[in-house]
């Protein structure tokens, strides 16, 4: 299939401080979900702040009956997101960009369909999908970073929940029935396709691999070589697997479960399971309650998984013994957050807590529900939050997105 190309005061002092400051901290690009294949969702690993107060608020109201399920990416002095715009006919979306340091709008480009994917940032271009589990006919979109213009697109046969991977002058993304692509990035040309594979998770792209997961049409791990496109390894899995792989050496970990994002299955059943990289072979698995749709943030040999029955566990990666769980309020839909020692959990009801890493004891706390208000409360919060420079920046459910951390 053919791509379509295509005057000084104190508190100004103060703004303009904090711009260079974000800038210098999102400089560098956000190439893969969660910015790293760790999954930590931290920009330069900053510490994750102890006081979350509310640095600025962007209310969406540009936008039709806007909701956000897509989490930020934080590059360039800027956070990326995807909306979605609900419409009795048709309902569309918008890939947007903030200032990092105030919350301003930059730009909005319009997609077709709404956007659930999380954008990726490099080599001055965002890369984001469009389209729910639905939709079919969805493009991958490559955008001017500065400005939101569109540089080319890629239609697909179906829908792009998956975050791209990009990777030197390549990306790489799942778009649900129509397998795994990927693409040149610089005027986006097919490279390869594989087909025969459902994939919503968005891969993982390192030492010339390709790692995904398959949730529909016959679960099972997948290991792809990045040139080619080749089958190396493919692992059959007796749970879907749904959340995004991360990658510690040669340790591969993957969330599995049944059920999905609105609810738990009749018989609900999760685990975590780690495989080795090289050729797939299980290491551990460890049983759940309840499926784990997040992805698994690792750091050091501590692992953090989110799981539907309402905690969020700290596992030992060489063994997968759970070191530690922490209640969230609900469900646990968004992918943990790292930084510093710390690790973040947002429970389905709006509870964002930021926990020590080492022994789960709460160090913060925040309603984001009470914080987006009775006319914007959401029944769940699917978006995982991002981080940099000390500051947590996340949807509020409403429609809108926030900055959290403390006042200077």
């Amino acid at each position: 299939m053919e791509p379509r190309r295509y005057a000084r005061s104190p508190a100004g002092a103060l703004a303009t401080a904090a711009v260079l400051l974000t800038t210098a901290l999102c400089a560098e690009g956000w190439s893969t979900f969660r910015a790293d294949s760790l999954r930590t969702g931290n920009a330069d690993g900053s510490e994750l702040p102890r006081t979350l107060e509310v640095l600025w608020t962007f209310a969406g109201s540009e936008f039709n009956s806007p909701r956000i399920d897509s989490s930020p990416a934080l590059a360039h002095g800027s956070v990326y997101v995807g909306v979605t715009e609900h419409s009795v006919f048709s309902p569309g979306g918008r890939i947007i960009s903030l200032d990092a340091a105030t919350g301003k709008l930059r730009w909005a480009k319009k997609a077709r369909f709404p956007v659930f994917s999380s954008p990726s940032v490099a080599a001055g271009r965002v890369l984001v999908g469009e389209g729910y589990h639905q939709d079919s006919g969805c493009r991958l979109y490559c955008l001017d970073a500065a400005r939101g213009e569109e540089i080319w697109s890629f239609e697909t046969r179906s829908h792009l929940e998956s975050s791209p991977q990009v990777e030197k002058d390549r990306v790489y993304f799942g778009a649900g029935d129509d397998g795994i692509y990927c693409l040149d990035l610089a005027g986006g040309k097919e490279i390869w396709h594989f087909p025969g594979v459902h994939v919503d998770l968005s891969p993982l792209v390192a030492s010339g691999l390709v790692f995904a997961g398959t949730g529909h049409g016959g679960a099972a791990a997948v290991c792809l070589t990045a040139d080619e496109g080749k089958l190396k390894w493919r692992i059959p899995l007796d749970l879907p697997a749904w959340g995004s792989p991360a990658l510690l050496g040669n340790r591969l970990f993957l969330g599995l479960g049944n059920g999905n994002f609105l609810q738990s299955a009749e018989k609900p059943r999760g685990a975590v399971v780690c495989l080795a990289a090289t050729s797939g072979k299980e290491l551990w698995r460890r049983e759940f309650p309840d499926a784990v749709l997040t992805a698994i943030a690792s750091a050091g040999e501590r692992l953090f998984a989110g799981c539907r029955d309402g905690h969020l566990y700290a596992l030992d990666s060489r063994s997968g013994e759970v070191a530690w769980k922490r209640a969230a309020g609900g469900p646990i839909l968004a992918s943990p957050l790292l930084g510093g020692g710390h690790v973040a959990a947002l429970g389905a009801s709006g509870r964002l807590m930021v926990l020590s890493a080492e022994t789960g004891e709460e160090l913060a706390k925040v309603d984001l529900a009470r914080l987006a208000g009775e006319g914007g409360r959401q029944k769940d919060f699917f978006a995982s939050p991002s981080a940099a420079g000390g500051k947590i920046f996340l949807a509020t459910g409403a429609g809108g997105l926030a900055a959290l951390g403390k006042r200077e």
